[in-house]
């Protein structure tokens, strides 16, 4: 039955061997012969456990398109996001050696509930800005003015503007790094890691766990070293500018060779 706007389903609480697969059975038995149910059209299902029921995890979890929450985690929306990014094959965010580290976005650790989004590698993955995306190569030489996530609908915001730049690994690594101007607003107001900076994040494969490399502000920059290319590449924070509508950092990427980098090169528009 439905219950403010969720389903109740009955589950065999004896189960202690397999109790994930009565909640699936009950689920699939709920939908049975109704084509437009969610777990016979592949949405993604969120089951909210209750307290004590044998064999569940004390934390969340997710396998295939169907997420779990033992009942302490029913309104940690934060648990939920990164549950649910995983139904999106997300994989984790870390930082160095710290498996969730990197605390930008909903794929590293949960310190709480916040008002955040997915890091920058994620979103890329996740594809919901590609109109505001750029892709360039390792040896290019380009300046791109950056906002955040929030912005990315917001007046005043300019054709140029980009809110995720991936520097494409030259070789056949797919060692990709990802850009952007982590700005604390709207729906990033709570992000926990890196405000108001610009954040870069390496990832290989889509699922693999990401790892921030680097967190800057205006006059800093990161030095690119790649497995197998003759070069590196630096990505250089030319300025940040909060005050401006939207905020913008402006942020210029090059080969490097040993030179200062220039930050009057013309923008390119979003590909």
């Amino acid at each position: 039955r439905i219950i403010d706007g969720g389903y109740e389903v009955q589950a065999d609480p004896n189960d202690p061997d397999n109790p994930i697969r009565a909640i699936l059975s009950a689920l699939r038995n709920m939908f049975d012969g109704d084509v437009d149910g969610p777990i016979m059209q592949g949405a993604y299902v969120m089951v909210m456990c209750p307290q004590g029921m044998p064999g569940i995890p004390a934390t969340p979890w997710a396998q295939g398109n169907v997420s779990f929450y033992p009942e302490a985690y029913h309104e940690r929306q934060s648990y939920h996001m990164h549950e649910v990014g995983h139904n999106y094959e997300l994989g984790h965010a870390s930082m160095g050696n710290q498996r969730y580290g990197d605390i930008t976005g909903y794929m590293g650790a949960n310190a709480g509930d916040y008002l955040s989004c997915y890091s920058g590698s994620k979103s890329w993955r996740l594809g919901w800005y590609d109109d505001r995306v750029l892709e360039v190569e390792a040896d290019a030489e380009v300046t791109v003015p950056m906002v955040g996530i929030a912005d990315y609908n917001a007046s005043g915001i300019a054709p140029s503007d980009v809110v995720i730049l991936k520097v494409d690994d030259p070789a056949a690594y797919a060692e990709n790094y990802f850009v952007r101007f982590n700005r604390k607003s709207g729906i990033n107001a709570q992000t926990q890691d890196a405000q108001d900076q610009v954040a870069i994040q390496r990832q290989y494969d889509h699922y693999s766990a990401s790892d921030m490399v680097a967190k800057m502000d205006a006059g800093e920059s990161y030095t690119i070293v790649w497995q197998s290319a003759p070069f590196n590449t630096t990505v250089h924070v030319c300025s940040i500018d909060l005050d401006a509508e939207p905020a913008r950092a402006i942020v210029a990427v090059k080969r490097y060779d040993g030179s200062s980098i220039s930050c009057d090169f013309s923008p390119p528009p979003p590909s």
